[in-house]
């Protein structure tokens, strides 16, 4: 029988306001919007470390893209937009910070562009 974790994620209820800094438990989401692309993290706790999974579109005709990584204690792993030439990329840091997974803005003038905002899975 496969896991509905992921399933219920995607269909999550949205929480509170924007942040620019969220902790994740697992079992809830980020929602995650930088600029025109969009999407959603959230991680499982594996015995080899945290398997953050990462999925994002511009658009809903657009071909998502999924990024997996297993992190450590310490680990952090980057989500970036480019934008026009001259223009400050948006990024977002997914850091395991002990047993915590903190999803935040990782540069300065991020925070009119993106977005982020927690939800809970079942």
């Amino acid at each position: 029988m496969k896991s509905s974790v992921p399933v219920a994620l995607l269909a999550a209820l949205t929480l509170g306001s924007p942040a620019s800094t969220l902790e994740l438990a697992p079992g809830a989401a980020a929602s995650i919007s930088l600029g025109a692309v969009s999407g959603i993290a959230y991680f499982t706790a594996e015995p080899d470390g945290y398997r953050v999974v990462t999925t994002l579109a511009a658009g809903a005709d657009a071909s998502p893209v999924r990024i997996v990584a297993i992190l450590a204690r310490g680990q952090t792993i980057t989500v970036s937009v480019p934008r026009t030439l001259g223009m400050t990329e948006l990024r977002l840091d997914i850091t395991r910070r002990g047993d915590a997974l903190v999803v935040g803005e990782a540069c300065s003038g991020c925070a009119a562009a993106s977005r982020l905002v927690q939800s809970v899975g079942e």
